[in-house]
């Protein structure tokens, strides 16, 4: 944030805030797929913990990633930066943004993530509306440096696994994910740094079949490496008529059904 004098009879004192642009297009974007409405439907606001809604805390979230991607303990600082006002609300406050609220926010988010990716993906595919296309589906390891006891309450074990950082000293978590053909997230899953490819895929289908609604995938092409070429996912791809296709080493494109 800056001030400057403006330019005319009568001079008068301008707010200047640089990166304000970019958080103006993460707002806009964001009410083109109603993220306030997907969020607060599926996390419904705690007035009793909470003084703003989780809609608010997370679309201020997102606006800091681009611009300054702070941890949390330092986003009420680069919110006191911003006009909150004009970005989140008239009665946003920078103090409301802090580590703790964020903190709560995200773990429920976590808790239903899978929820929110799939409700939120319906609204931009309905947007980029489109005929049958590719869902592009892969997964990949995150090595992590430190130390992760086992806990069993945690929802994905950092664990040694196939390191594909060719770092087989430390532990990873993994990530699978589902994109269209134009780059779109459709559903996304953390998984335990040990997940195999080939277990994941029958699940994952069982995933998009529970998450997505039919009529945005079913008749897609669903492409991936060699692990899909398993008994239990090809009869799990037959099950929900959808078409395969094995890009990885081979050119062959097959239908199940």
């Amino acid at each position: 944030m800056a001030r400057a004098k403006g330019i005319g009879p009568t001079p008068v004192d301008i707010t200047v805030y640089p990166s304000c642009a970019v958080a103006v297009v993460v707002r806009l974007l964001c009410e083109r797929i109603n993220w306030a409405g997907v969020i607060d439907a599926i996390i419904p606001w705690d007035e009793a913990r909470a003084e703003i809604r989780p809609s608010t805390v997370t679309l201020g979230l997102l606006m800091n990633m681009p611009v300054q991607r702070t941890p949390l303990y330092h986003v009420e600082k680069w919110a006191e930066t911003m006009p909150l006002g004009l970005l989140l609300g008239p009665d946003v406050t920078a103090e409301q943004l802090n580590d703790d609220a964020c903190g709560r926010v995200l773990e429920r988010l976590a808790t239903h993530g899978e929820s929110i990716l799939a409700a939120l993906a319906v609204r931009i595919r309905a947007l980029c509306a489109q005929g049958p296309g590719f869902l592009h589906n892969d997964k990949t390891a995150f090595a992590l440096f430190g130390d992760y006891p086992d806990d069993p309450r945690t929802q994905v074990r950092i664990t040694w696994g196939h390191s594909k950082d060719h770092r087989p000293d430390l532990r990873q978590m993994m990530l699978g994910m589902t994109v269209d053909g134009q780059g779109n997230v459709l559903l996304g899953q953390s998984l335990d740094g040990n997940q195999s490819d080939k277990a994941w895929h029958p699940q994952w289908l069982e995933t998009l079949d529970r998450q997505m609604p039919e009529q945005l995938w079913r008749n897609d092409v669903y492409v991936s490496d060699s692990a899909v070429i398993t008994p239990k996912a090809l009869k799990k791809l037959a099950e929900l008529k959808c078409v395969s296709s094995d890009v990885c080493q081979r050119t062959t494109s097959f239908a199940t059904a």
